[in-house]
């Protein structure tokens, strides 16, 4: 009888050590950018516009005084699985040093309007 309890007990372990485990599912947006522009609200510090707002696309007559970088860039289809998300970062903007790393990579481009300057509104 104890041999019997011994390998019923080996069993149920077995069973419980062998099963797997299914695949975690992350929703990306959480970890990327997931919008569609960047704006320079402030010299050389870019923050997402949010896509949920109906006026989501920048307005280029917000674009004022001058800056070594464009008011807005859009983001690229691979930017956004490849830029970390601000949340992601820790931080509340992306620098112009993580800007410049973005467009090299192309996943940044710039606005076709706006130039270089800041985004004001």
């Amino acid at each position: 009888m104890t041999g019997l309890l011994v390998a019923g007990l080996a069993c149920t372990l077995s069973a419980f050590t062998n099963v797997k485990k299914a695949p975690v599912k992350t929703n990306i947006l959480n970890r990327t950018v997931g919008f569609d522009y960047l704006v320079q609200r402030t010299a050389d510090q870019f923050t997402q516009v949010d896509p949920s707002d109906p006026a989501a696309i920048p307005d280029p007559e917000f674009c004022a005084a001058s800056s070594e970088r464009r008011c807005i860039y859009r983001v690229t289809t691979s930017g956004k699985t490849n830029i970390p998300s601000l949340t992601t970062l820790l931080q509340s903007y992306y620098t112009s040093a993580q800007i410049d790393v973005y467009i090299a990579s192309g996943w940044l481009t710039a606005y076709s309007q706006g130039g270089n300057s800041i985004y004001w509104d």
